[in-house]
């Protein structure tokens, strides 16, 4: 985890690719819709 931390503080590129890339993840899987669809599985897991 050090090495990477380190990498991360002297490559820009890396961190913008890392940072675009968490933000997609949150944009994809963070919204009202995702959320609903999970709560739905849990409801069906727990009607078995």
């Amino acid at each position: 985890m050090k090495a990477e931390i380190a990498h991360l503080l002297r490559d820009d590129a890396a961190r913008g690719q890392l940072s675009k890339s968490a933000l997609e993840t949150i944009q994809q899987r963070h919204t009202c819709r995702h959320r609903a669809i999970q709560f739905q599985d849990i409801c069906q897991e727990l009607g078995k």
